[in-house]
């Protein structure tokens, strides 16, 4: 049985290198780095360190990349037919509750949230708002729900995000272009 603290770990660093490719348009391998305190360390020192996600810049080339806050999970098994039946108790459905977590960081932080999620054998997914760029991916899932009230930040918690498979999106999202729509939303 794999150690699941290195598997945690080999898929942040997984990811990092394959956003870099995407920052880069595959000319860098490692723009973006596993973060120093991903884990349980950052967040018990998060109060005295601007260190947010499991993904970090290292390269001026990606400081734009620096407005996404991105958390990784990475599970044997991740059942993500409750969106699909219209589940009723969605808040209470491991993704949505890892989503207004990050979310919260992100309102702290004032950055997007990325959730990557990757079950075994199966490709990963990005859970991100519903930009206007998105629309194009298709087919993905809009999940909507009610946060709860007893939520710190829960007016500030969108209702809404959007799951779409992280190969996808790579392939036929432009860096640059999505960093435009992001930077035009945080201008409204």
């Amino acid at each position: 049985m794999k150690n699941t603290k290195n598997k945690g770990t080999s898929f942040e660093l997984s990811i990092a290198k394959q956003l870099s490719y995407w920052i880069t348009g595959n000319t860098k391998k490692y723009v973006l780095w596993r973060s120093h305190g991903s884990g349980a360390v950052q967040t018990i020192t998060k109060k005295i360190s601007p260190l947010k996600g499991d993904i970090m810049v290292i390269d001026s080339i990606a400081e734009k990349f620096s407005r996404i806050c991105v958390e990784c999970k990475h599970y044997k098994t991740i059942n993500l037919l409750h969106l699909l039946n219209n589940n009723t108790n969605i808040k209470n459905f491991i993704i949505t509750m890892w989503w207004m977590k990050l979310v919260e960081t992100c309102v702290e932080t004032k950055s997007i949230p990325w959730l990557i999620i990757k079950q075994n054998y199966s490709d990963s997914v990005l859970c991100t708002y519903p930009l206007d760029i998105l629309s194009q991916l298709k087919p993905n899932i809009i999940v909507k729900f009610h946060p709860p009230h007893n939520t710190i930040n829960s007016i500030l918690l969108p209702q809404e995000f959007i799951i779409i498979n992280l190969k996808s999106f790579l392939k036929n999202i432009e860096y640059s272009k999505y960093i435009e729509e992001v930077e035009k939303k945080e201008n409204v």
